[in-house]
């Protein structure tokens, strides 16, 4: 997920399943693979202004050349294509009957009946000999189908109803139980259970073609998105200290990131001439978008929320531009979407607060001048934050131990899994009022 891991150059190793499945129960599957990029970057990554990271350095490989920005390549799929038509295009070579890991392999017909082979295996492939397909015929269609399903969704409002996204998510999920390591990744999980949710969310029209009552969004529902956004992003920072990866741990992760991720951009060779105290400090600021402020998604706030949300997506800009992660960054700012509420999006303003000012506009003013000065203290005292006038740079380095950074994760999960409890609890009572 978000999503989300964090790879070390010295250990080599993804753990995202286990710190994910530890702090939040419920979430959705995940492969132990490692990261398709190459690159802890492709799985949430780090902030540097300007420029883009990515969670963290790569598995060593030939380094970018300093001598100027590197030439124009291949940045993978363009990401406003579907999913389903981005499946499709290297079917024959991944998938067919002599390609790297043929699908019908995964499909071993065993003489089970039906529901049982979906008991097995659930993905619609299983119908592929009752219609005379083979399973790369049927994994072709399955793909055509996602293609005119997701195009009709984005072109005609009526076709933006659960029904249509229920079944664009059994296409990639019957994808998912063939698609083997090249789908097994974290956004892949992440797209499953993203999707999931939109079913949830989205409106049903389909079958009632003759009500046209606007309805508002379930806010409880929402919250479940707002929920996973969160999982993902705490996530995405914590694994990054639990590795226990000195180049984490050390701030320097990404003075190797971007020589070694395996699909820069050409924002990236500039990128990685930024001074070393610059990095270091873009470290510390990822640090504070992906543990600490995580929190603020559920505070009843609204500015609080706000400002959470735009530093989410400044981070997610970041990344896009040093490095192409195909989907994942693009379908973690859909998720930020769910911190804001409709009057933000349509750009109304709020009317004004009456003067002199309410107690609970008072409180609720000093609550976020406290969050704000509280998140800078935070950062100040566990990075040790120090201006040299001198050098005119910021010294920062890890003031914490792996034994007390455990401690403390320890202590905080309960109480901030109760925090969004108690949010959820909010949004009900919410919708029962109205």
């Amino acid at each position: 997920m978000g999503s989300t891991l964090g790879i070390c150059p010295q250990l080599h190793h993804w753990n995202y399943t286990d710190v994910v499945m530890d702090i939040s129960p419920g979430v959705g599957a995940s492969s132990s693979a490692p990261c398709p990029s190459g690159s802890a970057g492709g799985c949430q990554g780090t902030l540097t202004l300007p420029g883009s990271p990515a969670d963290g350095p790569a598995l060593h490989s030939p380094p970018v050349p300093k001598e100027g920005p590197p030439s124009d390549r291949a940045h993978g799929p363009w990401p406003g294509q579907s999913v389903d038509s981005l499946v499709s295009l290297p079917i024959t070579g991944l998938y067919g009957k002599d390609g790297i890991l043929p699908a019908r392999k995964m499909l071993r017909l065993t003489g089970k009946g039906f529901w049982e082979q979906l008991q097995d295996s659930p993905t619609l492939l299983w119908l592929g000999p009752r219609l005379g397909l083979d399973t790369e015929q049927g994994v072709e269609l399955l793909c055509l189908l996602g293609v005119l399903l997701s195009f009709g969704a984005l072109i005609l409002e009526p076709l933006r109803d659960s029904l249509v996204f229920l079944g664009l998510w059994i296409l990639y999920l019957s994808l998912y139980q063939v698609g083997q390591v090249f789908l097994y990744f974290q956004w892949d999980s992440l797209l499953l259970e993203a999707g999931f949710l939109g079913v949830l969310v989205a409106p049903l029209h389909l079958l009632k073609w003759r009500s046209t009552a606007w309805r508002a969004h379930d806010g409880v529902t929402f919250w479940l998105v707002r929920w996973l956004l969160f999982r993902l992003m705490f996530a995405s920072g914590v694994v990054k200290l639990t590795s226990r990866c000195p180049t984490w741990w050390g701030l320097t992760a990404l003075t190797y990131h971007y020589e070694t991720q395996c699909i820069p951009t050409p924002a990236a060779w500039f990128a990685h001439q930024l001074p070393v105290w610059f990095q270091k400090l873009s470290v510390v600021a990822t640090y504070a978008i992906e543990i600490a402020i995580p929190a603020l998604f559920f505070v009843p706030v609204r500015r609080l929320r706000l400002f959470a949300f735009y530093c989410q997506i400044l981070l997610q800009v970041l990344i896009v531009l040093t490095g192409n992660y195909n989907f994942f960054n693009l379908l973690t700012v859909t998720l930020c979407f769910s911190l804001l509420d409709d009057d933000h999006i349509r750009g109304r303003k709020k009317a004004g607060a009456a003067w002199p000012p309410r107690l609970l506009t008072v409180l609720t003013v000093l609550a976020e001048l406290g969050t704000y000065g509280l998140l800078f203290y935070w950062t100040a005292c566990h990075f040790g934050l120090k201006a040299n006038w001198e050098k005119k740079l910021i010294d920062s380095k890890t003031a914490f131990t792996y034994h007390e950074f455990i401690q403390w994760l320890k202590m905080v999960t309960l109480p901030l899994a109760g925090f969004g409890l108690l949010s959820l609890l909010w949004e009900i009572l919410q919708a029962g009022y109205r």
